[in-house]
């Protein structure tokens, strides 16, 4: 049984690329799993490591991003570090609902061997360190021509990994930079960490969340002294939908005769290495060529990331099948060829298996009930009233019950409205749904923002519905619609009411901290001296700061910690 993902907003991505005939926006798959190179101290090979280029982070001028290197097991000793690789990029760029304009054209790729870290206080997710002196330093200066690129800087002399822990900083020299994240991953805790520098003192920020560490855009060239040749695992396959999350992948598809066939080719890069060349791509329907995309050249796509071939889906009409002498049962194909190096061939070819019934579809009985389910695991349908806080994010588990007496067969339509106008129209394929079974629509359950429910002025009371049109009999219409009224506080003064605050900052003689009923608030220098502390502070607390010296101060309202700049 096939299903797919309904969504009720348009997925953003970083950008978008055209070759020929295609229309190609590189994406990642949910459950994409790009090839790692594995490594032992006995057989070393040349390839690099590290490194995540997902998502993008502003950077100031002076910061520091580090990578440790000692941490991968990957880079035994003995190995040699030859090259750095880093994103580079000019002007403006629209990150959700702000423009940033990267202005930094002068990196510096720093090595410091044996850098000890040391909490500013415990409890606290800052730390202070005395890095000392790098062992290494070069610097590179790159202009508006290499833009957007992941650039390559090769080292003036190759660093020997020996027995010290050793990490890699990239630093932005002169302006505002982008430094590019990798996804949430567990297995990158201790190997990346976030900076800033204030005050000519490091601080060291975990780059953590609940999902895991992410891994920052830095990666280190392993260099075994041997020519080594970029290879990139080439897989081809058809998608359910163009909607993320992109899975799952289609491999059957049944359509009637008079019926066409709808089609989401696409491809991924599995690595490890990025594609960097030529690609050619082509589908055949029963043997016949039915696309052929020619030489595409210059193409890249990083390793991990996929797209589709189209920018609509691929429909193969009920006329060209009748024209093709297609018949019940035959294949479409899609092959990716690529003029690098690709060691896997076996995967670059995707086929559907199509059968074409004779005649309409018999129709089954299927009395199918639209559902909003506590989560993909507990069917249980939620309540019909939802209460959102302005900055919760909204997630409902759209599903599918069929409550019988027959299996069902065929197809169905799914649209989803927010007070009655349409978002979102969908077909899904519920061949093989028995009765009394539910299915889910989406892989992990709908998301939608509360960044993105502002943008769609989605204040106050509103009502979200899904409905279900089944393509064959459906003798019980009433239930084909579920509907959840959802309210959102958006009362900006009781918002602020309750938000801890401090203020002025910049301060000179006393700071306020608003909010701070019962709570403890301690004041720490910048090299980790308490120099104010109150208990029990009044709802409206004042300190008094006269005494303190120009200079950066953290404040600290029981877990809560605001950064205060004293200027007299």
């Amino acid at each position: 049984m096939k299903k797919t993902l309904l969504t009720l907003f348009s997925v953003i991505v970083l950008g978008s690329l055209t070759f020929a005939q295609i229309d190609f926006v590189p994406k990642k798959l949910t459950n994409a799993t790009p090839n790692e190179p594995s490594y032992t101290d006995e057989q070393v090979r040349s390839a690099w490591v590290g490194g995540g280029f997902t998502y993008f982070h502003t950077a100031n001028a002076g910061e520091e991003f580090y990578i440790v290197g000692s941490e991968f097991d990957e880079l035994p000793v003995g190995s040699k570090i030859t090259k750095v690789k880093f994103y580079h990029r000019l002007g403006a760029t629209q990150l959700g609902q702000e423009t940033v304009t990267f202005t930094n054209t002068s990196y510096t790729v720093k090595i410091y061997e044996n850098p000890t870290l040391t909490p500013l206080m415990p409890g606290m997710s800052y730390y202070n360190t005395n890095i000392g002196t790098p062992i290494f330093t070069q610097t590179i200066v790159l202009d508006e021509s290499t833009s957007d690129t992941f650039h390559e800087l090769e080292l003036t002399t190759p660093y020997i990994v020996n027995e010290n822990d050793f990490w890699v900083a990239l630093v932005f020299d002169n302006g505002v930079g982008a430094m590019r994240l990798g996804d949430a991953n567990p297995a990158n805790e201790g190997k990346y960490y976030m900076h800033y520098n204030s005050m000519g003192m490091t601080m060291i920020i975990p780059v953590d969340t609940e999902d895991g560490s992410h891994s920052l855009g830095i990666s280190l060239y392993l260099d075994d002294g041997g020519a080594y040749e970029e290879s990139s695992d080439i897989q081809a396959f058809f998608l359910t939908s163009m909607q993320a999350p992109y899975t799952p992948v289609v491999t059957s598809a049944t359509v009637a005769e008079g019926q066409d066939l709808v089609l989401n080719p696409a491809f991924q890069n599995n690595g490890p290495d990025g594609v960097n060349g030529t690609i050619t791509i082509s589908m055949t329907a029963g043997g016949t060529e039915i696309f052929n995309s020619g030489a595409i050249d210059n193409f890249t796509l990083a390793n991990g990331y996929f797209g589709f071939v189209f920018e609509e889906p691929y429909t193969l009409t009920s006329e060209a099948m009748d024209e093709l002498n297609l018949g019940t049962n035959f294949n479409v194909c899609m092959t990716v060829t690529y003029s690098g190096t690709d060691p896997n061939l076996n995967n670059n070819t995707a086929c559907v298996a199509v059968t074409r019934t004779g005649g309409s579809t018999p129709s089954t009985n299927c009395d199918l009930e639209a559902i909003f389910m506590k989560s993909n695991t507990d069917p249980s349908p939620i309540a019909t009233t939802m209460t959102l806080e302005s900055d919760d994010d909204l997630t409902i588990y759209p599903g599918v019950k069929n409550n019988g007496p027959d299996a069902a067969n065929t197809t169905a339509t799914i649209t989803f409205t927010v007070n009655g106008t349409t978002m979102d129209t969908q077909q899904v394929d519920l061949t093989g749904l028995a009765a009394n079974q539910v299915v889910a629509l989406t892989q992990s359950g709908l998301t939608v923002s509360a960044e993105d429910l502002n943008s769609a002025n989605l204040t106050g009371t509103f009502e979200g519905c899904m409905t279900i049109t089944y393509a064959g009999n459906d003798p019980v219409a009433a239930n084909n619609t579920t509907c959840i009224t959802i309210t959102r506080k958006t009362d900006v003064e009781e918002n602020l009411a309750n938000k801890i605050t401090l203020y002025p900052n910049p301060a000179n003689n006393f700071v306020s901290i608003t909010n701070a009923e019962n709570a403890n608030i301690t004041i720490i220098n910048m090299i980790g001296e308490v120099v104010a502390n109150v208990n029990n502070a009044s709802s409206n607390q004042t300190i008094d700061i006269s005494k303190l010296a120009n200079g950066t101060y953290f404040v600290k309202v029981d877990n809560k910690v605001f950064k205060l700049n004293v200027i007299k």
